[in-house]
């Protein structure tokens, strides 16, 4: 089953501080569908807790492969 998208995944401030867009871009896509693939990603920030932000992420995931 394709995941469902727009979904909400956390990040730690230090794992965006410590990657550049492409590398956010990857975990944004990783959290949401399990998959490095997403295309056309967009995201907002949607909370927070500490040091943790909550982002929505939403893409195209026409690319994912159902297992």
């Amino acid at each position: 089953m394709k995941p469902q998208l727009p979904k909400t995944v956390e990040v730690d401030l230090h794992e965006i501080i410590d990657n550049d867009l492409e590398g956010l871009l990857d975990i944004l896509s990783e959290r949401a569908t399990g998959s490095p693939l997403l295309m056309d990603i967009s995201y907002r920030i949607v909370g927070h807790e500490n040091d943790t932000l909550k982002i929505e992420v939403d893409g195209d995931i026409s690319a994912i492969q159902i297992d």
